[in-house]
């Protein structure tokens, strides 16, 4: 009997060590997975939150491309009749008005990003923000006319296209034009996407699954 009882010590001894090690192990074990889950989370947030940015963004780039394109070609270049027009044929204007859709369009079937209608909303602000903030920069020059046909100066600010001009009394009428160009060009690079992507698929939340997120 005196012999035993230290053996029953030592056991117990050991199991309580063996216990206390395997706890130990399963809450580091738990504290790691934790912070490998929260630091995954974080980078999940991170690239949706820069996939939906660039999704945003090229559907504003890619009507725009298009919509500047045709307007140059099909209506500010017609209709204008300065000696210094064929000046602005150049390498950088060609890149500028042509080629640069040819990138556009290589974006578009190389990329996997969705174009949906509803981004129509968001492109549609482009021209709005750029007629604002030249209307603001005419405004708050010391110009006293809205001049289109001279070279600019510190005493006089110029229109960048002749049609934004507030001085013509169709402005406004030009205004809502771009506004309905852009629209077309958006539903024309639309029909692009999915004609040659097809339509973009539809995910249904589910009580496992969030919905998915995006901007456009």
């Amino acid at each position: 009997a005196a012999d035993s009882a230290p053996a029953g010590v030592v056991a117990d001894s050991a199991a309580d060590g063996a216990a206390n090690s395997a706890a130990d192990g399963a809450a580091d074990s738990a504290a790691d997975g934790s912070g490998d889950t929260v630091a995954e989370g974080k980078t999940a947030r991170w690239g949706r939150a820069l996939a939906q940015w660039n999704q945003m963004l090229f559907s504003i780039v890619a009507p725009s491309a298009l919509m500047l394109d045709i307007v140059l070609w099909t209506v500010l270049m017609p209709e204008d009749t300065s000696q210094g027009k064929r000046d602005t044929l150049n390498f950088t204007s060609y890149n500028m008005h042509l080629l640069n859709f040819g990138l556009v369009a290589v974006e578009l079937v190389l990329n996997n990003l969705p174009f949906r209608l509803r981004g129509l909303a968001i492109a549609s602000l482009w021209p709005l923000f750029f007629g604002f903030v030249t209307l603001v920069r005419i405004a708050a020059g010391p110009s006293s006319g809205c001049l289109t046909d001279a070279a600019p100066t510190e005493e006089c600010h110029i229109w960048p296209y002749f049609f934004m001009d507030t001085s013509k009394p169709y402005a406004v009428v030009w205004y809502a034009g771009v506004e309905v160009a852009l629209a077309l060009a958006y539903v024309a690079i639309l029909g692009l996407s999915r004609c040659v992507k097809g339509r973009p698929p539809v995910q249904e939340a589910s009580a496992d699954s969030a919905p998915s997120k995006s901007l456009c």
